[in-house]
């Protein structure tokens, strides 16, 4: 398991160097891109589904395509960025949040830089959690939404995003993340024909692995895994155990199916999590959950 890994060896059998704090790294570090290109995603045109509204939202100087509840005149809802999986957005992506809002739930989804025709370059989640934090910060400034119920969810590159989000300043209260990757390491060398940084430099991986920064978490996580996710599972783990080990608010859990089919049950231990606050008499979490720490 070890094998080859260099000086990741030593962070893993070293869990006192994830007291770290990710949004110092980030301020202190510029990644370099030896690619700067769009994403390596190409959704194509798709038609933007009749229940979202289709909007811009600022992200530095970038500005950038987004799907979102329309605007309600009820008073302020709970609310949640949920960022896609894959390297670009379509309607999928969408309709996969119909659980979220049959909840009550308000919700963005988000395209990042690079993606969708945005403007920017593909980073490989770097800069695009500034592009997700950004998004929180639209959704925290709307009339209908309750910015003390904003959370941020996520699957698979977009679960990533989810847990580096839970570990900076954000408007987010809770984050979710659904098959994300922890170790960047190890999943840009499966994919190192679509990196666009120099992967000479082990703190290119580091400041885009979470579980290098358990010391920083701010919010409290929670990371679904479908059963077949067995390697992301154990980075998972190695988190909770250093997390727990500093007092943070992080668990894992496994639910049916592989990193897909599981996105459903995912979901709806979410909606549990993030209104367990609010409302005690949510629906428990689902008896099928297993608990991996």
């Amino acid at each position: 398991m070890f094998v080859a890994l260099g000086a990741w060896t030593y962070y893993l059998l070293k869990p006192d160097l994830t007291i770290r704090d990710l949004a110092k790294d980030r301020t202190a570090f510029r990644t370099n891109l030896l690619k700067q290109s769009a994403s390596p995603q190409d959704p194509g045109h798709f038609p933007i589904p009749s229940d979202c509204q289709p909007i811009y939202y600022q992200s530095g100087d970038l500005k950038l395509r987004a799907m979102v509840s329309p605007e309600v005149h009820d008073g302020k809802h709970p609310a949640v960025v949920f960022c896609h999986g894959g390297f670009a957005m379509d309607n999928t992506d969408w309709d996969c949040t119909k659980p979220f809002r049959d909840s009550g739930y308000l919700v963005m989804v988000p395209s990042l830089r690079g993606e969708n025709g945005n403007p920017g370059y593909f980073e490989m989640f770097y800069g695009e959690l500034d592009d997700v934090l950004s998004a929180g910060q639209y959704m925290s400034k709307r009339a209908d939404v309750d910015p003390d119920r904003l959370y941020v969810a996520g699957h698979s590159a977009g679960g990533t995003l989810a847990m580096l989000a839970s570990m900076v300043p954000s408007p987010f209260k809770k984050a979710a993340s659904f098959g994300g990757s922890p170790n960047q390491y190890t999943f840009c060398k499966a994919s190192k024909d679509i990196v666009p940084f120099d992967m000479s430099n082990d703190k290119e991986f580091a400041v885009r692995s979470p579980f290098l920064y358990t010391g920083s978490i701010r919010i409290p996580l929670r990371m679904g895994y479908g059963e077949g996710d067995l390697i992301y599972r154990l980075y998972a783990k190695f988190m909770v155990q250093s997390a727990k080990a500093l007092g943070k608010d992080c668990d894992t859990y496994t639910v049916p199916g592989d990193h897909y089919t599981s996105l459903p049950a995912d979901i709806q231990q979410a909606i549990s999590f993030f209104g367990s606050q609010e409302n005690p008499s949510t629906k428990a979490p689902d008896p099928r959950m297993k608990r991996t720490d």
